[in-house]
């Protein structure tokens, strides 16, 4: 039985205090008003709630581009504003929204929430796409980073059998991997040169905390690499961002491996780049017995590379010579 002392009847409105975080900022979730599916996540600054207030369309705030964008300003795609929501804690929005579009999402999709994903750690969880796309974004957004990413891949001739060319950079990779990996090795093992940090690291008697640290700054470097690809995390302004954040990716990911004093051919590092810049997950010759959040982030990182369309073997190169740079050839294997 209903407790009596619950009401239907409407409430009078209290002014209410938004909490935005350290950076001026508020989550506010976009959900279709008829069908209440889940279109977006995104963030609004005051001014961005205001411009909401005031115009009616959904208004927010790129992280990426510093500035207010009024969502649906390029596509034509508005978002309309029904109704606005705030949580409990008032930490937090729910925009109810009439879409004026085909889609909400850059990737051509209804909402941006169009895939599922599957797997039974975090390490291993794999997403596929559930949901069709409902417009072109190719012919929506031409002159986006992302666009622009995808059609650099298309020229790089994705899955096709490499070419001489690029069998040469495959073997370069196995070769320069192979000999990084051995370096790192040898700062394990041998006489470490004095102040490097990366000797010290391997060296920590306690390799879970090693491993755990060395896969969270992959995956922080992961994300910078995936800024870096879409040209909105950068330093130099070129593609040398892609090569130092990839590079700092495969560091990371090869410390972990490293310091647990895994083999180099039980998971061989150079064919899971290779995997990613092909495209092939599960290729031959990725090892069964490593650990799949190791092969996780250097798949993703030798597919970030084929959207940059600079090969893998660019990034080992110029981090090896880096190594030789440092501490000279010492560090290679007699």
């Amino acid at each position: 039985m209903r407790d009596p002392s619950l009401s239907d009847a409407p409430q009078a409105g209290e002014l209410v205090r938004l909490h935005f975080d350290e950076q001026g900022l508020i989550p506010v979730i976009a959900q279709d008003a008829t069908t209440r599916e889940t279109l977006l996540l995104a963030y609004m600054s005051v001014e961005a709630l205001e411009a909401t207030l005031a115009s009616g369309d959904l208004t927010l705030w790129s992280r990426s581009r510093w500035r207010l964008w009024r969502k649906g300003e390029t596509s034509g795609h508005v978002l309309r504003v029904r109704e606005l929501r705030v949580n409990c804690e008032a930490n937090s929005l729910l925009a109810r929204v009439e879409p004026l579009g085909p889609g909400a999402c850059h990737e051509g999709y209804r909402g941006c929430y169009y895939r599922a994903l599957s797997g039974a750690t975090v390490g291993s969880l794999t997403a596929r796409s559930v949901e069709p796309q409902t417009f072109d974004p190719v012919a929506t957004y031409p002159d986006s980073p992302e666009v622009r990413g995808r059609e650099r891949a298309k020229a790089n001739r994705r899955g096709e059998a490499p070419n001489d060319a690029a069998g040469v950079a495959d073997a370069a990779l196995e070769r320069d991997t192979r000999a990084l990996y051995a370096a790192y090795e040898r700062l394990r093992d041998g006489l470490a040169p004095s102040g490097s940090r990366t000797a010290a690291l391997l060296r920590e008697p306690d390799v879970a905390f090693v491993r755990q640290r060395a896969l969270a700054r992959a995956r922080q470097e992961l994300e910078e690499l995936r800024g870096a690809v879409a040209e909105t995390h950068q330093h130099y302004g070129d593609e040398r961002d892609v090569i130092l954040e990839a590079s700092q990716v495969g560091y990371w990911a090869m410390v972990a491996a490293v310091a647990q004093r895994l083999p180099y051919d039980a998971w061989s590092p150079h064919s899971v780049w290779l995997a990613g810049w092909y495209g092939r997950r599960g290729a031959e010759g990725l090892g069964e017995e490593a650990p799949s959040d190791l092969q996780a982030v250097l798949f993703t990182a030798g597919a970030q590379c084929r959207i940059a369309g600079i090969h893998p073997a660019v990034v080992i190169a110029a981090d090896l010579a880096e190594l030789r740079g440092k501490y000279g050839t010492g560090v290679d294997p007699v």
